[in-house]
């Protein structure tokens, strides 16, 4: 909101100008409307607090996502998330010393402990490393992105289903399993 008060264009235009086109991520637009192109139909269960499974009623979502503004509210692809987790590890969105205070560990988590919300940053001990990431939810909707320090890459997935019934497995170990085959792969090479 502060940075949508101080922009002449908005909060949208400056994430726009310095984030997304420097990147190129073409796939990745403003959540501002109930209709956003190539959206398909997201599932929330049987439980839905909107009384319906389907997100989406005639090409629209039933509700407006504009809500999460900046700090989520746009529609990726994996492949746009995963890039731009690439370049905020690899200091090409802000300055790399700002990468150390994203995942500093919050005081009163033990030394001991190996797994920890950062700043926006998801900080995690894997079979493959440190990994540094985040998931987002969206109702009908989940994200998850992860940042893979040995390997040096990102490995993002996306899925139109946001309930329990669907999703049994935790996203992270999906994205984990993606990064193993990944890991895999270039050992062989």
């Amino acid at each position: 909101m502060v940075l949508d008060a101080i922009e002449p264009l908005g909060a949208y235009a400056a994430i726009q100008q310095e984030i997304l086109t420097p990147l190129q991520l073409y796939a990745t637009a403003q959540s501002v409307s109930t209709k956003i192109e190539r959206l398909v139909v997201g599932y929330d269960g049987e439980r839905s607090m909107f009384g319906q499974d389907a997100m989406m009623s005639n090409g629209a979502l039933i509700y407006n996502p504009q809500f999460e503004w900046g700090g989520g509210g746009f529609a990726s692809t994996p492949t746009d998330l995963a890039n731009f987790m690439t370049a905020f590890r690899r200091g090409r969105i802000f300055p790399d010393s700002l990468w150390i205070i994203a995942i500093a560990k919050p005081n009163g988590v033990a030394a001991e402990v190996h797994q920890w919300r950062g700043m926006g940053v998801h900080v995690d001990s894997t079979s493959l490393g440190s990994a540094y990431g985040h998931s987002g939810f969206m109702p009908g909707y989940v994200s998850w992105v992860r940042w893979y320090e040995k390997l040096g890459v990102s490995v993002a997935m996306q899925v139109n289903a946001s309930d329990e019934a669907r999703l049994i497995d935790d996203g992270f170990d999906w994205v984990d399993s993606v990064a193993a085959i990944t890991s895999l792969h270039c050992r062989a090479r």
